[in-house]
């Protein structure tokens, strides 16, 4: 990608230095033909005066004709260094476009694995378990009254397939929150952090504002997942109590920020090797052109913020899309 703002051109006779330099060489020759004419007519004119002026004359013109060399070459230096660094800031933009393009392309690869992933766990595992929940279930009903030993074995493997079944809903809201698809990004964030609350313990209060249920699908899961990876670092790493989340746009972009009252987190935490978590919440940031700040709370605890551009959906697009779903 290349730089919207070319740089001046460096050229040799644009640099005013020449010019000036030009100048003081002339009144230096007008000042010493002027002084050798004062000599000459005062002292009656001799030779070795009109030597010495010759001289002395040869001499600025000798020094003026290595400077203006010597800043020749300086200048054609200082163009070659200048042309090489814009090489090479327009190499490393490039690069990091086509790095950007592809850690995306990786993300939305992965996401759609995990969609599958998902609705595979719904359809299939899902009807398996609903089918050995309802013939336990029937089973139960006729051996109630002749065996009730067997009727609380049955009570028990039931209440561990519930469990079961709660852990299959869990596992399929992590890998793809239905509501993300159903109702938008707002509400599939409230579920998640309802749903993370009840499991957690932790004290969570939601706040979100403006149209955040239009823009890119990637990016609006990029969100999301940050979204997910920054609450299950508090509930591993912080020793908080409560949270407070607020998702909001902002222009063109989303901006989610996350504070909890926990033990806080230092530079050195933040950049320890192997904190996953944090390094997905930086890959998905930075794969979508954003800007991830940590900071202290000020009553104690970490912030994390994040600012993503996302764009809304134009409203023709959003027709359209409503058109293709109801035909």
């Amino acid at each position: 990608m290349k730089s919207n703002n070319p740089r001046p051109q460096r050229t040799v006779g644009n640099r005013g230095a020449h010019p000036v330099l030009f100048v003081a060489f002339i009144i230096a020759l007008g000042f010493v033909a002027v002084s050798a004419v004062g000599f000459e007519a005062a002292s009656g004119g001799t030779i070795r005066s009109l030597l010495a002026s010759a001289f002395v004359a040869l001499a600025l013109s000798a020094f003026y004709l290595l400077t203006l060399r010597s800043l020749r070459h300086r200048d054609i230096a200082l163009e070659a260094v200048e042309s090489f660094n814009a090489e090479l800031e327009q190499q490393v933009a490039e690069r990091t476009a086509e790095l950007s393009a592809l850690s995306r392309h990786l993300l939305n690869i992965r996401e759609d694995e995990k969609k599958s992933i998902a609705r595979e766990l719904h359809d299939e595992f899902g009807s398996y378990l609903t089918a050995i929940n309802m013939d336990l279930s029937r089973m139960r009903d006729k051996i109630a009254v002749t065996n009730p030993e067997q009727t609380v074995r049955l009570d028990r493997t039931l209440n561990l397939l519930n469990q079961a079944i709660d852990v299959k809903r869990r596992l399929i809201s992590d890998l793809r929150p239905s509501m993300l698809d159903n109702l938008g990004l707002g509400a599939a964030l409230e579920q998640y952090i309802d749903e993370w609350s009840r499991y957690t313990g932790i004290a969570a209060t939601f706040e979100h504002r403006g149209e955040l249920e239009s823009g890119e699908e990637g990016c609006l899961i990029a969100i999301f997942r940050v979204f997910q990876e920054a609450l299950n670092n508090v509930a591993n790493h912080s020793g908080a109590t409560a949270i407070r989340a607020r998702v909001r746009r902002v222009g063109d972009s989303i901006d989610l920020e996350i504070a909890d009252n926990g033990i806080g987190m230092t530079e050195a935490a933040r950049n320890k090797p192997g904190t996953h978590g944090l390094l997905g919440i930086r890959e998905r940031v930075l794969a979508y052109r954003g800007r991830l700040e940590f900071s202290r709370a000020p009553a104690g605890g970490t912030v994390i913020r994040a600012w993503l551009p996302c764009k809304p959906a134009r409203q023709s697009e959003a027709t359209v899309a409503d058109t293709k779903a109801l035909g």
